[in-house]
């Protein structure tokens, strides 16, 4: 460091010093201890990132996920936690780099999904969460930065499918104030350009140090964090990446924080029903194009003092009937009638097996309706979206043949197209139309090759050994394509080889592991322990490099070692991992993919006990038909 930068710094602490100093409202700081309480931490873990990284919908984004399925730090929780505190309070903590995944954000262009390390994503929760209530205070009925802030009716089951800026307004009253009022014949729209990726560090750490009591050095640390996680290209000084895009919402907190003197700026006109704020989507109710262009430049203006601007190619003005038009306000507020109408079918987790005719026919009107309008608004695919979903949830297969198109159109709604591809059994056709779909996008995607191999794990499939023969050479085909590629990406390798040893028989499960061997070694660990899981055989430590035996590796060694030794609580752990959970819609059973892989270990372990087991396939076998996975089903049939 320069002296220049030293002063500079020195100069900024003592700056910050004072104002902390100055804030009366300040009754105690947190540090470290508040932070690093074993029970604290456990609490966080459990109730949020264990919770998180385990749901197996699309819209959760666990798009890398554990090997293991989480079996390593089920069994090691104690450890992990009590590890995990001794170093924050040591001050040995370091945060790791996170995974950085190209997510659809609309065609043609991707966003950086940041998928922190488990031990990352529960420290940066926690920091955040000691300074929420401060980050949140005061923050009007008319801004909005969660989906589950202001939904009034039920959460929907795959929230990629939910206009959640049209259907908060709805519930807040925003629109019908904006239509009925003869005072507003305009409508304002705008969001933030490039929101996350454009948050400054040092605004973050101003914005932590004078508006929250969490201590100089949990200040330091949090701001560290972020700016750790992201990758540096080049030995670059900065990722250039902002705030992580990750999935436990804590760097939503922090964004939400940060746009305060927005919703300042428009205090009054909120207050009058003629401004809403999602996130960073933004809207105004105005009564001439003067006035739209004035609440434009104060919008400007309130951006540019955090270091943010607004996105010119989504900020437009619009009569009130281009409004209505182009966020489809008539065919949400069908919809959200006909959800409302429907929900006491799915009541406390309900199988709904039959459907009433009536339901059925009107859902197919809605749809129909919907693929006529030309041309298309704005949100056509946001409420494609939405019937998907219905789709799915009350069994209509119409729209087969339109999946492949409306993915190809719509890829950042892959969570929603492919939550209906696994709600039906697979097929030869349906596989080989998915695949070419998939490949059109030439990789630009990570996350929805990522989302096509977890569906193919999950899907429903027929008692037929053929099909899942051929499954398992399509599946072995993508694995090798992405494990052999330079720079292949090994979530996606990852994903494929789950999929490909569940459908293998004996034969081509052995050439798959062989191949994870030889393809793998030197740049996918993760495949490694997977192979690993399949074959007792294998000793990472010896088929691991050591520059790639790390942490993991070497932790996820040491649970095959107790696993193979019968230690009860490894035993059992592994037990409850082959479980079959009820997740999805529609409800039904399933067993965790990755979970299979330990299935044969277990089995000849003698560590399965036949009645647990013929339980298990009960519940299986109990799924509505077009529900069943009978492979799976036939896997724990050979050790019942």
């Amino acid at each position: 460091m320069t002296p220049t930068s030293a002063s500079t710094t020195v100069q900024g602490e003592s700056e910050e010093r004072s104002s902390r100093a100055n804030a009366e409202d300040r009754r105690s700081w947190k540090g470290l201890d508040d932070l690093a309480d074993p029970k604290y931490l456990r609490r966080i873990w459990t109730r949020e990132i264990s919770k998180h990284l385990s749901d197996q919908k699309f819209s959760s984004k666990n798009f890398v996920v554990d090997p293991l399925q989480g079996a390593v730090v089920a069994r090691n929780i104690d450890d992990f936690i009590g590890q995990l505190s001794r170093d924050l309070k040591s001050g040995v903590y370091a945060p790791r780099r996170g995974v950085i995944l190209r997510s659809a954000k609309k065609l043609g262009v991707s966003r950086p999904v940041c998928v922190l390390h488990p031990r990352d994503a529960l420290v940066y929760r926690a920091l955040v969460k000691l300074a929420e209530s401060e980050l949140l205070r005061g923050v009007p009925s008319w801004v909005a930065f969660q989906r589950v802030d202001k939904a009034s009716d039920s959460a929907d089951d795959d929230a990629a499918s939910i206009d959640w800026f049209e259907r908060w307004m709805r519930h807040e009253g925003m629109l019908p104030n904006l239509l009925d009022r003869e005072d507003i014949h305009y409508v304002v729209q705008s969001d933030i350009s490039n929101f996350f990726p454009s948050v400054r560090l040092e605004v973050v750490r101003e914005h932590l140090a004078n508006n929250t009591s969490l201590d100089r050095t949990l200040v330091r640390l949090c701001c560290q964090l972020i700016g750790a996680v992201h990758p540096r290209v080049a030995y670059a000084d900065d990722s250039f990446l902002g705030l992580p895009q990750e999935a436990q919402n804590s760097s939503r907190v922090i964004a939400q924080a940060l746009l305060k003197p927005v919703d300042e700026a428009f205090a009054q006109l909120g207050a009058d029903g003629r401004y809403s704020r999602f996130m960073d989507d933004v809207i105004w109710g105005v009564s001439s194009i003067e006035e739209a262009h004035r609440i434009l430049s104060t919008f400007q203006n309130s951006l540019e003092t955090i270091g943010l601007y607004p996105n010119g190619s989504k900020t437009r003005i619009l009569d009130k009937a281009e409004f209505v038009d182009a966020y489809m306000i008539s065919s949400n507020a069908a919809l959200s009638d006909f959800d409302q109408r429907i929900e006491p079918l799915f009541k406390r987790g309900k199988r709904v097996e039959t459907v009433p005719p009536a339901i059925t026919q009107e859902l197919k009107t809605l749809s129909t309706a919907h693929r006529l309008i030309a041309p298309r608004p704005d949100r056509w695919s946001r409420v494609t979206r939405r019937l998907y979903t219905l789709h799915r949830r009350l069994g209509l297969l119409d729209w087969g043949p339109e999946w492949a198109g409306d993915l190809a159109a719509d890829p950042s709604g892959a969570a929603t197209y492919f939550e209906y591809f696994r709600s039906w059994p697979l097929t030869r056709a349906g596989i080989a139309a998915v695949g070419e779909s998939v490949d059109g996008f030439f990789g630009l995607y990570a996350d929805v090759e990522v989302m096509f191999a977890e569906s193919v794990a999950t899907a429903p499939v027929s008692s037929d050994p053929a099909l899942w023969s051929e499954i398992a050479e399509f599946s072995a085909s993508r694995f090798a394509s992405h494990a052999r590629m330079a720079g292949g990406d090994p979530n996606i390798a990852s994903a494929w080889f789950v999929s490909a040893i569940k459908y293998s028989n004996k034969q081509q499960r052995g050439q798959i592991v062989d191949n994870a061997l030889k393809w793998c070694a030197h740049s996918m660990p993760t495949v490694l322990v997977q192979a690993a899981a399949v074959d007792p055989s294998l000793e990472l430590s010896r088929v691991v490099p050591p520059a790639r035996y790390g942490p993991d590796e070497a932790i996820a060694a040491d649970f095959f070692r107790r696993f193979d030794a019968a230690d009860p609580r490894t035993v059992n752990v592994v037990r409850s991992q082959l479980t079959p959970v009820a997740v999805l819609a529609p409800l039904r059973d399933l067993v965790r993919p990755r979970s299979l892989q330990l299935l044969d270990r277990a089995g000849k372990l003698r560590a399965l006990q036949a009645k647990q087991v013929q339980g298990w396939l009960a519940r299986l076998t109990s799924n509505e038909d077009r529900l069943r996975d009978h492979r799976t089903e036939s896997l724990l049939a050979e050790w019942a």
